[in-house]
């Protein structure tokens, strides 16, 4: 059955995943099986480069085409100790100019849970996630966030 309710992005949680040993040892390290904490936005956007055919002469498309699937989103935090920018430069956040850049490839888990009705769950996974960049913003007279956009291999609803 479809889910009819609403959710807030109070009830919604992100979890960190490695998918090799340099991504498992920043995130167990950073947040253990904890989720990230203190987000603010996050957006996840999947999109198709659908291409339209059209025979000469024509207006309107004859066949609409599907083509490359690109799975990208933005994460912003409230909290910067490095975890995240580690994530994106891998052992060259610490070490000098010589160190080889080899970026940790991890999984994104989002759980949204409806506390009013705790069978209504969803979940949504990305694989193969790797930040694109990283920035931080100092506002006057707001909170200090840090914020990455990531692309990732594909999104699994897991429902």
């Amino acid at each position: 059955m479809a889910n009819t309710h609403v959710f807030r992005g109070s009830d919604a949680k992100l979890y960190l995943q490695g998918e090799e040993p340099l991504s498992n040892n920043i995130i167990s390290s950073s947040f253990g099986n904890d989720s990230v904490g203190r987000l603010h936005n996050v957006t996840v956007k999947v999109e198709s480069d659908v291409q339209g055919y059209p025979e000469m002469g024509k207006r309107l498309f004859d066949e609409l085409r599907e083509g490359r699937i690109t799975v990208m989103g933005n994460i912003e935090r409230a909290y910067i100790n490095g975890a995240l920018l580690r994530l994106l430069l891998g052992d060259y956040a610490n070490g000098g100019p010589d160190t080889p850049l080899a970026q940790p490839t991890f999984q994104i888990r989002i759980v949204i849970n409806n506390p009013a009705n705790s069978s209504v769950v969803e979940r949504l996974r990305m694989v193969g996630v790797k930040f694109t960049s990283w920035s931080f913003h100092i506002p006057e007279d707001n909170f200090i966030m840090e914020s990455l956009n990531f692309k990732a291999s594909r999104a699994v609803l897991l429902g």
